[in-house]
């Protein structure tokens, strides 16, 4: 019976020593997904400020297509009015996808970086759409 109680409580030893740094291993990473799902999140509502941004310069931009009678001016306004339209869809197909993971996962942490990457292509396609649409339009 001793020899029952001084492996049990052997077990329970090495049990708690394997447990214990593993445990806040995980509390260390689960940290680090919840700091990495702010930036995620910070980044992508700097793009979405501009979001009705795009909307109006799309619509300039149409209106201005519209007006034109030569194709090759037509041109410039229709790839920058196609910019801004990729712009939206991306920014709208990146909302509809992401899913805020599970911090305590151990698979939280690569899904983040890989969306923090997904939402800076979408803040650099807006950021750029607008800038060629007010270059297009001459604002500033």
């Amino acid at each position: 019976m001793k020899r029952i109680l001084s492996l049990a409580a052997g077990i329970v030893l090495i049990l708690a020593a394997c447990s214990g740094p593993n445990q806040q291993g995980s509390g260390a990473k689960e940290e680090q997904a919840k700091k990495m799902s702010e930036q995620v999140m910070n980044t992508h509502d700097e793009a979405m400020k501009f979001s009705s941004l795009v909307l109006k310069l799309k619509r300039r931009i149409n209106d201005k297509i519209d007006s034109l009678n030569e194709t090759n001016g037509r041109d410039r306004y229709q790839k920058v009015s196609s910019q801004l339209y990729a712009a939206d869809q991306e920014m709208m197909n990146w909302m509809r996808n992401y899913k805020e993971p599970n911090m305590s996962s151990d698979t939280a942490l690569a899904y983040l970086q890989s969306e923090y990457q997904k939402i800076l292509k979408v803040k650099s396609l807006t950021d750029t759409s607008i800038e060629n649409a007010k270059k297009l339009l001459n604002e500033k």
